[in-house]
């Protein structure tokens, strides 16, 4: 299940604006097109990162979410720390994807 959640929110989720909001070179573009200082938005795309990177967690998550919800299973610091971690790692992945162009698919 957590691979068919990933897959949702890779290919159906992921086409929102964090797809654009994470990448660094949207936010130069964007601030280009309306004439503001590039400066003032320099960090916000690591913003966008850690909460696609969170969203994407939380996603690949629901399996453990809903065995804690009907008291299946009683890890609840476990997947608060599993997902934030997760959040974190899949945040790094997408910053060498996206912005510093060190890996691929």
């Amino acid at each position: 299940l957590s691979v068919l959640f990933h897959l949702i929110d890779y290919f159906v989720l992921q086409m929102g604006c964090l797809n654009k909001l994470k990448q660094k070179q949207w936010w130069i573009k964007e601030c280009e097109k309306e004439n503001v200082d590039y400066r003032f938005y320099e960090d916000d795309y690591l913003v966008a990162l850690f909460l696609h990177g969170l969203e994407w967690s939380i996603m690949i998550s629901l399996p453990f979410i809903y065995l804690i919800w009907i008291g299946e299973w009683n890890n609840n610091n476990t997947i608060v720390i599993m997902i934030i971690i997760n959040a974190f790692i899949h945040a790094i992945i997408d910053h060498l994807k996206a912005n510093l162009f060190k890996i691929n698919l």
